[in-house]
C-alpha cells in the first residue's frame, strides 16, 4: 500500500499561523480594550490613581510633620517642668480680731528670684473678708517662712494662700 502524504507548502503554513496569530491578538485586544475601558471609566469617575512614588512621598512628609510636632510638644512640656517656680505652703493662721488675720506660710523659690504671693482672709461662708499681695525678694535659702497680717472688713475665720508666682 502506498501512502500518500500530503504536505503543505511553507507558504500555506505561514498563512495558517498568521490566521491563528490574528485570532489570538483579536481575543487579547478585546480583553485589553475591556480592561482599558474599565480603567478609563474608573479614572473618569474617581480621578486617575496616584502613582506609588507620590503616595510614598506623601506618607513620609506626613510622618515627618507629625514627628516634628510631637518633638516640639515634648520640648515645650520639658521646658515647663524645668522652669523655676514659686510655691507657697500654709503653716498656720491666727484670727487676731474682727479687722485682722495673721497668716504664717513658707515660700519655696530660687534664691535669687523675687516672688509675689496672694493671701486671702475668708469668712465662715468662704466669702472674701480681705486680700493682700506679699512680695518676697531674694533670700539666702530656697524656703523662707513668712508671717503676714491681712486687714479684714468683717470677722474672718481663716487665712489662706491663693497663689505664689515668680516676678519676671
Amino acid at each position: 500500500m502506498s501512502r500518500v502524504v500530503e504536505s503543505k507548502a511553507p507558504a500555506d503554513r505561514t498563512a495558517e499561523s498568521a490566521a491563528e496569530s490574528t485570532a489570538g491578538r483579536a481575543a487579547e485586544s478585546t480583553a485589553d480594550r475591556t480592561a482599558n475601558s474599565t480603567a478609563e471609566l474608573l479614572a473618569e469617575r474617581y480621578g486617575a490613581p496616584t502613582p506609588p512614588h507620590r503616595r510614598r512621598r506623601a506618607l513620609w512628609l506626613t510622618a515627618g510633620g507629625l514627628g516634628a510636632v510631637g518633638i516640639a510638644a515634648l520640648v515645650m512640656i520639658a521646658v515647663g517642668f524645668f522652669e523655676p517656680d514659686a510655691t507657697g505652703s500654709q503653716v498656720g493662721f491666727d484670727v487676731v480680731d474682727d479687722t485682722q488675720v495673721q497668716v504664717i506660710f513658707d515660700v519655696t523659690k530660687p534664691e535669687e528670684a523675687t516672688a509675689t504671693c496672694t493671701l486671702e482672709a475668708l469668712t465662715e461662708g468662704y466669702g472674701q473678708a480681705g486680700i493682700v499681695d506679699v512680695t518676697i525678694g531674694p533670700q539666702q535659702q530656697h524656703t523662707t517662712r513668712i508671717t503676714t497680717d491681712i486687714a479684714t472688713t468683717e470677722l474672718a475665720t481663716t487665712g489662706v494662700i491663693r497663689e505664689c508666682n515668680l516676678v519676671d
